[in-house]
């Protein structure tokens, strides 16, 4: 089990690989989207990251801690030019947890600090339920509809 700092914290690992076994966790604390608010691994530019088939992430979210649609987690910094081979059990695009009344999806191509895509770093986003996002809707549609009456 990887799980980098006691709370959130950031591991550093610079000079070599970091290879998730087929039955190795790792486990990322999410206390807030500020960078010291979650767990980070960052990986050198010397280095290279692989989790192999079976390997998994474990997402443990502060019950206090909120969101907002939008909200980015940069929990595996990548800095190597190589992207993450192999991947954990969750594909591109997976959503990997509910938090909060918000969704949360898995990338293997954030650029950390900058997006959710450009890059070969693994993050998570919080969007809305499919069930909130229709209700929004709804109350637009409604909202409009009132105006015109």
């Amino acid at each position: 089990t990887l799980a980098p700092g006691m709370s959130a914290g950031t591991l550093t690992v610079s000079g070599g690989p970091v290879n998730f076994a087929a039955d190795s966790i790792f486990t990322v604390e999410i206390n807030g989207t500020a960078v010291g608010q979650y767990d980070r691994l960052v990986v050198t530019p010397t280095g290279s990251v692989t989790a192999a088939d079976g390997a998994l992430l474990a997402l443990d979210f502060d019950p206090l801690f909120t969101a907002a649609v939008g909200d980015i987690v940069y929990i595996l910094d990548n800095q190597t030019a190589s992207p993450i081979l192999d991947l954990f059990q969750y594909g591109e695009g997976d959503l990997v947890g509910v938090h909060g009344g918000l969704k949360w999806i898995l990338t293997y191509a954030a650029n950390t600090g900058v997006g959710f895509t450009g890059g070969n770093d693994l993050a998570l986003m919080a969007i809305p339920e499919p069930a909130t996002g229709v209700l929004v809707l709804l109350a637009g549609v409604l909202a409009l509809r009132r105006r015109k009456a």
